[in-house]
């Protein structure tokens, strides 16, 4: 196939449009274009720019997970895009009253897990590594799920999958096998995403305890059991304040009573542990903002995923747990005639200032999971703190890196000018399908993905 199209596109004798003609035909009896009905997806195919050992490749899946190998291949997997004219998989397209954005950054993210099977008795018949995918956000310049101008991942056998909300999404690594002792295993994906600093300003609209009803905390968590000490503060709280300065005194009250500790050894839930040490890491802040809202009555979310403040992955956490750094928990809040709103609770007063640097990464968990099946038994893996340092029972680490740039202001319209032909990659490059030959064939609500080879700058050892 690659050949054929190499060889049309290389013949003298036939002009452009005759080229582009006849590869489209080569495309469409190969069955390439068939699962391109009403779906309008621009193609760029070639050697990958920063390695071109690579071969060329077309794939009419979006999410092209091209990653660079000891040997020179090119994986692609099928991850087909969601129908985003769906009111399954809306997402917010604009920004709550009173939410500003400025500064806008394009971010290329990397995340790797490393999982070491262990030298016990135990006998590892299955590994299972779930990447969480950035949620679609009103900056994310895509208006499907999820919230990423590309993707790629490796091994191969890996699969996009929706959660259940239809709002968030993740990449699912699968590996069957006898695992041998001390057997080490890596799994990675990278995608491209835009990102912005918000900020909400607390006396944009007049917001009253009064206006809260029941239906604005339909579908939330029901709140546990809140902790007595906690009560007292929301008490206090509510009774001296609106709930928009409810949430800021909240926050300033965390920032000046729960210690910010990393190490802190009893789970992020454990209220009445957090309370009884006054210390612990952002997650367990979340938590007593959690228990906070949940007695004072603010509908309240919590937020997971990506702090990207050490691009390459190693900060004074990864001394502490090996998959700490990059990684935060926020929280939203809901005001009525508003909608949600973000919450740092670390900023305390300034707990409306979200930086660009956070990223939410999926709805049902932070960034990456392991599940391992010994035997008959299926579990995640197990952390454990051994001297102010925590330890996995499978030697995970996960690593997050990323480049960033200043990205352009955002564009009016995803989609190319008709009048505008698509750019040419450079001549070691010149296989491309370019976007006027599917033009026509688009669904409404689709935006046109590139797809690109995976940019990687070393191999990945182990697979």
């Amino acid at each position: 196939m690659i050949f054929a199209l190499q060889t049309i596109l290389n013949n003298k004798g036939c002009g452009a449009v005759g080229k582009r003609a006849i590869a489209l035909a080569v495309l469409v009896s190969a069955g390439f274009l068939a699962p391109l009905a009403n779906v309008n997806i621009q193609f760029a195919i070639g050697l990958n720019r920063q390695d071109r050992q690579l071969p060329a490749l077309l794939t009419t899946n979006w999410a092209d997970s091209r990653i660079q190998q000891p040997s020179p291949a090119a994986w692609f997997a099928s991850a087909p895009m969601p129908d985003a004219s769906s009111a399954a998989y809306a997402v917010a397209s604009s920004l709550p009253p009173g939410v500003t954005t400025k500064n806008p950054v394009k971010y290329r993210v990397r995340m790797r897990t490393k999982v070491v099977v262990p030298g016990n008795q135990t006998r590892c018949v299955q590994l299972r590594v779930w990447h969480a995918l950035p949620t679609t956000r009103p900056w994310s310049r895509v208006t499907r799920v999820p919230g990423v101008t590309s993707l790629a991942f490796l091994p191969k056998t890996g699969k996009m999958e929706l959660e259940d909300d239809r709002l968030s999404s993740h990449v699912l690594f699968e590996e069957n096998a006898a695992f041998k002792p001390g057997q080490i295993r890596y799994y990675q994906s990278e995608f491209e995403l835009f990102s912005c600093d918000r900020s909400f300003d607390r006396g944009s609209r007049a917001v009253t305890w009064r206006m809260f009803t029941g239906k604005d905390f339909a579908g939330l968590e029901p709140p546990r059991t809140v902790n007595p000490e906690i009560s007292a503060v929301a008490d206090r709280l509510k009774n001296a304040y609106g709930p928009v300065d409810f949430v800021i005194e909240s926050c300033k009250w965390i920032r000046e009573n729960i210690k910010y500790d990393a190490a802190a050894p009893y789970v992020a839930d454990d209220a009445n542990s957090i309370m009884q040490n006054k210390r612990g890491h952002c997650g367990h802040q979340q938590t007593i903002f959690k228990q906070l809202c949940a007695r004072a009555g603010v509908p309240y979310k919590g937020m997971l995923g990506l702090d990207l403040y050490a691009a390459n992955g190693v900060g004074e956490l990864s001394s502490i747990r090996g998959d700490y750094t990059n990684a935060h928990t926020w929280s939203q809040v809901f005001f009525p005639g508003i909608g949600w709103v973000e919450v740092d609770t670390v900023e305390g007063a300034n707990c409306f200032k979200i930086d660009g640097r956070f990223v939410q990464n999926n709805t049902a968990f932070e960034n990456y999971a392991v599940w391992v099946t010994e035997g008959d038994e299926t579990r995640e893996v197990e952390w454990s703190s051994d001297h102010g340092r925590f330890v996995c029972d499978y030697g995970v680490e996960n690593l997050i890196t990323f480049s960033q740039s200043a990205a352009a202001p955002p564009r009016t319209s995803q989609a190319p000018s008709s009048t505008q032909p698509a750019k040419l990659l450079p001549e070691e490059e010149k296989l491309r399908i370019s976007s006027d030959l599917i033009r026509g064939i688009k669904r409404p609500g689709f935006d046109i993905l590139h797809i690109n080879s995976a940019r990687d700058t070393g191999t990945i050892p182990g697979i």
